[in-house]
């Protein structure tokens, strides 16, 4: 994405929801191995969805009926799980919550 370390930090800390410090580990071990991204992308891809869902609901969501849907759902693609959850918003990850 074209960040130093501290805008990646800053990054983490506020999209992944983790605390700074925490945030700075991640961000050195990102950098010391790329597939180390895998987990936290998928972390922001999930959060992403449970927003993307809370919006289309608005008051209707409920965070917990949304949790137990999707580990009802088992092991599949943050793209499948979205289509199953957020129906018409095709398979874009990340895309309709930013």
């Amino acid at each position: 994405m074209g960040m130093t370390a501290p805008e990646a930090t800053a990054w983490l800390a506020r999209e992944g929801y983790w605390p700074r410090d925490v945030a700075s580990i991640e961000v050195a071990r990102l950098l010391a191995d790329p597939d180390a991204a895998a987990p936290a992308l998928g972390r922001l891809e999930l959060l992403a969805l449970r927003d993307d869902v809370a919006k289309m609901k608005g008051k209707a969501f409920n965070a917990r009926e949304f949790h137990v849907r999707l580990l009802s759902l088992g092991v599949a693609p943050v793209s499948a799980l979205r289509q199953v959850l957020f129906p018409g918003s095709g398979a874009a990850l990340l895309g309709a919550a930013k």
